[in-house]
């Protein structure tokens, strides 16, 4: 395990933990509305949707090949929605199908970013 502290972009003390391979970025995004995260780290991000179920529209647009994994830390459903107009086309979900990935408590999905495309597509 390897602590490193320094700007990370989030509004905690900026402490990044490494176990492993996986990052773990301290601070859970509160989702309280429909809404495109703009948190964005590669490794694990926890989301907690309070007073849901809530849509998220889309995820700051990121790096070639960056890999994000969101995980619902919340009672309320969470919705990722495909190419949902309110999100910019850069922030915007690619998923299977052209459909929605709805997402219980305590499950997640893992994202990647396909700068061509300029979208978050699921990995299997």
């Amino acid at each position: 395990q390897m602590s490193i502290r320094g700007n990370t972009g989030f509004p905690d003390d900026g402490l990044i933990t490494v176990t492993k391979g996986h990052i773990y970025t301290p601070g859970t995004p509160v989702i309280t509305t429909n809404m495109t995260v703009t948190h964005v780290n590669n490794g694990v991000m926890f989301l907690t949707p309070i007073g849901g179920p809530y849509d998220v529209q889309g995820l700051t647009a990121g790096t070639t090949g960056q890999v994000v994994c969101f995980a619902n830390n919340g009672a309320s459903t969470m919705t990722l929605k495909h190419e949902n107009g309110s999100a910019s086309a850069a922030n915007r979900f690619w998923l299977p199908g052209g459909t929605d990935i709805s997402l219980a408590q305590y499950e997640g999905v893992t994202l990647v970013y396909n700068g061509t495309a300029a979208r978050w597509m699921k990995l299997k």
